[in-house]
């Protein structure tokens, strides 16, 4: 990747969720998924300690999932959305965009948007789970935060689980709208971050997820849902220079899911 990021400009960035809502005071790094980033090694110790977390069907009547990408939510939240329609928690995700800016090809935004669709599928063969598109222009959510809480503000009510990306993923739309997620302001309702890049480009040791994340153990089922959906996204995972190489999706095939609880 490129540059070398600071213990100190990093905790700068990423530690404190208390702080959520807050603009990050620098700026995230560029990351080159070319280079296999931080090594999976250096995060064991810190993913082995943290404690467990599930979905409680008591307390969580629905699950939304805010998802800036077609594949966002599949990377960070397959596992729980799979889970949720596996005992009967009626899912909604918010596609906030197409991903049409991810490379040049006429109608990219269609085909992201149809990959969605197919991975839903096998993410909750039963149904349950809801798309909400929205076609926010991609690449342009950090200017456009009213836009997503206004969205959120129609979309998530009391009992929900709101799923989003990290407040300091590194990608600037997946970014705003977890800062936005963060602060939200529906009663009721449970806030966790899922974090994408962040796997590639933090400094475990002093990341947010050291510090309050939490992880969720998939089942059998929800595991190979998730690996299935993740198929369907061949847009980003295919070709000679693949968006998404294996060496960056293979970090999604764990057992589990991350989440930093926000509220």
């Amino acid at each position: 990747m490129r540059g070398v990021i600071s213990s100190v400009r990093f905790a700068a960035r990423c530690l404190g969720v208390e702080g959520r809502g807050q603009e990050p005071t620098v700026p995230a790094p560029a990351i080159d998924l070319s280079h296999t980033g931080t090594p999976e090694h250096a995060w064991r110790d810190v993913v082995s300690s943290l404690p467990s977390w599930s979905l409680d069907p008591s307390r969580h009547l629905r699950v939304v999932v805010l998802a800036p990408h077609p594949d966002d939510e599949t990377l960070g939240a397959g596992g729980l959305i799979a889970g949720a329609a596996e005992i009967g928690i009626d899912v909604v995700i918010v596609s906030l965009t197409d991903g049409e800016a991810a490379f040049v090809e006429v109608g990219l935004g269609e085909r992201r948007h149809a990959e969605l669709r197919d991975a839903v599928r096998r993410l909750a063969p039963g149904g349950g789970v809801s798309i909400v598109r929205c076609e926010l222009p991609d690449g342009d959510l950090a200017d456009r935060k009213d836009t997503i809480a206004a969205i959120i503000n129609d979309h998530v009510r009391s009992g929900d689980l709101v799923l989003a990306p990290l407040h300091c993923d590194g990608h600037p739309d997946h970014d705003a709208v977890g800062q936005v997620a963060a602060a939200i302001d529906v009663p009721d309702v449970d806030v966790c971050l899922y974090p994408i890049w962040a796997w590639h480009w933090h400094e475990p040791t002093v990341s947010v997820i050291a510090v309050s994340g939490r992880r969720s153990p998939m089942t059998a089922t929800a595991a190979a849902a998730k690996a299935a959906a993740l198929l369907c996204y061949g847009s980003q995972t295919t070709g000679d220079a693949p968006i998404l190489p294996a060496h960056f999706t293979g970090r999604f095939e764990s057992p589990y899911e991350l989440v930093v609880r926000v509220r």
